[in-house]
């Protein structure tokens, strides 16, 4: 018995790899015939046993001479759900969904299948390795019928392809107009069918009247959208209060009939006038040749008066600042300078300050003999005569001072000599400098 079970395992282990690598991938429409323009919902469907595959779509399916419409599409991981096949038990998983028909117009029509590569865990090999297939998917044949012939009793009826079941929302529609004004008509359809080739409805409008515009608007996705039609119509001529705008034809596969639908009626509710705005009228007077100012300028007080100060205050700035400038050479020019060291050593002179009367007393006859200017024994308003310097510093300064200062007369007056034109001033100043220093 334990050798029956053993077998019964090992055989059943070894077809877990086959059950595991089957995968189909099918398009099910849910018919297997419809008619042209009939809506068909087609689904892209794995089918397997195992729980989670990962799918990535290579090749879009593509509807030749079909309208579609893409509702939904899954790639990677997707989840597969049990469903019952018979006497079996499988998983099924959708990749994507398909909202299609053929077109009424075409003739020929082909269905291009999808591919995808599907990975899976494998029960033996390589742990945690995949396995990569590429599948196309599998259709039963879709037989595609044209529409029959319209009933020789419904022939009076227009039929644009319109192939599905439809409905007006309203069975009355209310309309203001005003003579010779454009006019609002809105009406909308609904249902499940082929909304996509319907772009204009037949109308059968009042006399003297056309179609300037129109757009059509579809709302919602899937089987059962909504299409308005809006129309922008102008009336020529006094429309009936009530207006039928016929009916239409369309094909219903459910039935495998022709059905009729009737338009709403309109109600035409005439809106009062709208006056027109008188236009306004006015007149505008005629220029004055002729004609003066109110007020001159010139004749006033304060515009004088305002120009003169101005000039004024102009002058008097222009003045301050030559002053200023003035003032800055003064203050920067070598005869400012001396005349402000010989001003400060006659006040030392005064208040007995010995020490700083020397001091400045040096600093004037070096820059004398520095500049080289006029003999000390000429008269001038900046410096005072050698008698005159030596008649100021006698109550001051020591005798020995006094002999310093004697000496540097002698050695000025030697310098100016035509003897000493050759002589090195630079020298002799700095020899003086020394000598006052170290009296100092």
């Amino acid at each position: 018995m334990t050798k029956f079970v053993l077998i019964l395992g090992l055989q059943f282990l070894a077809l877990l790899p086959a059950m595991a690598s089957e995968i189909k991938f099918v398009m099910d429409c849910g018919v297997k015939e419809a008619y042209a323009g009939q809506p068909l919902l087609c689904q892209f469907i794995i089918i397997s046993s195992e729980t989670l595959l990962d799918v990535e779509v290579v090749k879009f399916p593509e509807f030749r001479g079909y309208w579609s419409e893409n509702l939904s599409l899954r790639q990677g991981p997707i989840g597969l759900l049990p469903f019952r096949s018979g006497s079996e038990f499988k998983k099924q998983g959708v990749v994507g969904s398909y909202l299609i028909h053929k077109m009424v117009d075409k003739r020929d029509s082909e269905i291009i299948p999808m591919k995808i590569t599907v990975k899976s865990r494998s029960f033996f090999g390589n742990s945690g390795a995949q396995e990569s297939q590429i599948l196309q998917s599998e259709s039963p044949p879709l037989k595609i019928y044209p529409l029959p012939l319209i009933p020789l009793q419904l022939r009076q009826h227009p039929f644009i392809g319109m192939v599905g079941n439809f409905y007006f929302i309203n069975s009355e529609i209310s309309v203001p107009y005003r003579p010779e004004e454009p006019l609002q008509l809105k009406i909308t359809l609904q249902g499940r069918g082929n909304f996509s080739e319907i772009n204009t409805l037949p109308l059968q409008l009042p006399e003297n009247s056309e179609i300037i515009s129109h757009r059509s608007l579809t709302y919602g996705i899937g089987e059962t959208p909504t299409k308005t039609f809006e129309y922008s119509i102008l009336i020529k001529k006094e429309p009936p209060p009530i207006h039928d705008l016929g009916s239409l034809l369309f094909f219903d596969p459910g039935k495998l009939s022709y059905q009729k639908l009737k338009f709403p009626q309109v109600k035409f509710i005439r809106m009062p006038l709208v006056e027109q705005e008188k236009p306004i009228s006015f007149s505008l007077p005629k220029p004055e040749s002729n004609w003066s100012p109110s007020f001159y300028v010139s004749r006033s007080r304060f515009f004088w008066g305002a120009q003169i100060f101005l000039v004024v205050l102009l002058l008097s700035f222009r003045f301050f600042l030559s002053k200023q400038k003035a003032k800055q050479l003064k203050t920067a020019s070598p005869a400012y300078q001396r005349q402000l060291l010989w001003k400060n050593a006659f006040i030392a002179q005064r208040s007995g300050d010995s020490t700083t009367f020397v001091q400045l007393a040096t600093a004037i006859f070096i820059d004398l003999l520095k500049e080289k200017t006029s003999p000390l024994n000429i008269r001038s308003s900046h410096y005072p005569t050698k008698k005159q310097f030596l008649l100021m510093a006698k109550p001051t300064v020591s005798k020995e001072q006094l002999g310093h200062i004697e000496l540097l007369f002698k050695q000025y007056d030697k310098l100016y000599s035509p003897e000493a034109a050759s002589h090195n001033t630079d020298s002799l100043v700095l020899a003086l400098s020394v000598e006052f220093l170290k009296e100092k």
